[in-house]
């Protein structure tokens, strides 16, 4: 049986796009980069304020942004100010991700809130 080109091409794909995708938190912190640059806290404070969710640790958030910046994904602006200071902005290849972004707003719009999500990074735990 042949494998359909098309349909391994699809997966070549999906596979691509979910190095971003399936690490934990990559999503959320792009999300908060949409409209515009923000800083650290700006990013922490976005993802942590829904009371339902689990919370992004400092240390995790810190991990996440560095990972993105090595992969491009988002750039890190830094001002000469006192005391110095940072902006996270989306690239253009962190940009290709705002339609997906969009996608997940209008599927989370229509699924259930859960009541609290817990699992392994809310114990301290990473991989």
């Amino acid at each position: 049986m042949q494998i359909d080109t098309h349909q391994q091409n699809q997966s070549k794909f999906i596979g691509l796009c979910s190095l971003i995708v399936q690490e934990k938190w990559n999503m959320q912190i792009l999300s908060q980069l949409i409209d515009q640059p923000k800083r650290y806290c700006e990013i922490e404070q976005g993802i942590n304020q829904n009371k339902n969710i689990a919370h992004i640790s400092p240390k995790i958030l810190s991990r996440r942004l560095k990972q993105l910046c090595l992969s491009e994904h988002i750039s890190k602006q830094r001002f000469c100010t006192v005391p110095p200071s940072v902006q996270y902005n989306l690239t253009d290849k962190g940009e290709i991700y705002i339609p997906v972004l969009q996608a997940m707003i209008q599927v989370g719009k229509i699924i259930p809130e859960p009541e609290f999500i817990e699992d392994e990074f809310d114990l301290g735990l990473d991989h």
